[in-house]
């Protein structure tokens, strides 16, 4: 029989940060860019404002599309801000920021810090055929991660998606996957009534995304990731109390269960759900008839505790499987090596996790077997 490992991570801000961050000159590289931006929106470019836009832009290199462009580049929308000879900028063509649509646009770097390095070395510890990502900025930026960093612990995933969810500072959820994938659903249009307003409000701040994917069998595996609300302090924008908030989502991801036969079909329900069993806004999902949570089985280890802020170790993280997949669970485990904290010892860390910048997340990975 063919085992199947699945499991769920939130990697604690898996981004592409500007660029400019790392220059050597960073603070210049960093002031200039301002500089220039700020320069490009003034209504005339005549006098002092252009010849100062010229000397930046010929300082980078920004008139030249053959060059190395690290930190930035101009991008000209509609019209054109200079005036070029084949390769010799002559000067400004636009007289000011209305004769032209553009903007300067920064460089993103691959995330290559050694914390990233370790969310690489937990993912590549794990070596799951499937694995539910919390807090990935967008799927360009888990490409980067997975061929430039990841396939130094494990071999790349084929499988690599991240859809866009509601959070506006662009923590997403995502999955790699080294099973085919077969169709996706997003959840980032439904809505409740909020309790505050009462107005309509999307359920998720990121989404509930489905996943199907083909299993060697032929049969399909049903993924459904998920990131709840923070038990963080809320945003006035916030629809609901963070636990009342909770509430509504598991209930709505309990009810996306009803179209599926539980005892019958593969579906798994992965990510953080952001709260402990035992304060109960879960409940319409931890308790749904034919659904398991696999650290409640035999299977699991002694402690579940998942995640881990200065002393504070609590349950935040969560895989849930339909009955088929119980009846051929066969170990479940979670991986906390990535995890610094003063009370761990270092033989219980990966010895590159030396502090809290090392770290690879503040959460845990859950993994689970299958004999299928």
């Amino acid at each position: 029989m063919a085992r199947l490992r699945i499991a769920s991570y939130n990697t604690q801000n898996l981004f592409a940060p500007p660029a400019a961050l790392n220059a050597p000159d960073g603070s210049d590289v960093l002031s200039d860019g301002l500089e220039l931006s700020t320069l490009l929106r003034e209504e005339s470019y005549e006098g002092e404002t252009g010849r100062r836009i010229l000397q930046l832009v010929q300082k980078y290199f920004l008139h030249r599309g053959d060059a190395k462009h690290p930190w930035f580049v101009l991008n000209e929308m509609r019209g054109r801000l200079l005036a070029m000879h084949g390769r010799k900028l002559l000067g400004l063509r636009a007289k000011g920021a209305a004769d032209w649509v553009g903007w300067l646009q920064w460089q993103r770097m691959s995330a290559l810090d050694e914390g990233i390095r370790n969310t690489a070395r937990v993912i590549g510890a794990v070596n799951a055929e499937v694995i539910a990502l919390c807090e990935v900025e967008n799927r360009p930026t888990l490409q980067q991660f997975n061929q430039s960093v990841l396939s130094e612990f494990t071999s790349p995933y084929p499988v690599q998606m991240c859809i866009d969810g509601n959070d506006s500072r662009g923590i997403d959820v995502a999955l790699l996957s080294r099973l085919p994938l077969r169709s996706i659903r997003t959840h980032v249009f439904d809505t409740f009534i909020s309790p505050l307003t009462g107005k309509p409000h999307p359920v998720f701040a990121r989404d509930c995304a489905e996943y199907e994917l083909g299993l060697p069998d032929g049969r399909s595996l049903w993924l459904l990731i998920n990131h709840f609300k923070s038990k963080g302090p809320g945003r006035p924008s916030d629809p609901a109390p963070e636990n009342v908030w909770r509430r509504i989502q598991a209930e709505h991801v309990a009810a996306y269960l009803d179209r599926f036969d539980l005892q019958r079909d593969c579906v798994v329900v992965a990510g953080d759900l952001n709260e402990d069993p035992a304060e109960g806004n879960l409940a319409a999902l931890l308790g749904k008839p034919g659904l398991t949570d696999v650290l409640t089985t035999d299977k699991a280890p002694e402690e579940t505790w998942t995640h881990r802020f200065k002393d504070d170790c609590s349950r935040l993280d969560y895989l849930l499987v339909s009955q088929p997949l119980r009846e051929r669970l066969v170990a479940a485990g979670i991986e906390r090596r990535g995890i610094f904290s003063p009370e761990i010892a270092q033989s219980e860390r990966f010895a590159e996790v030396v502090d809290r910048a090392t770290q690879a997340s503040d959460h845990a990975a859950i993994w689970a077997d299958f004999e299928l």
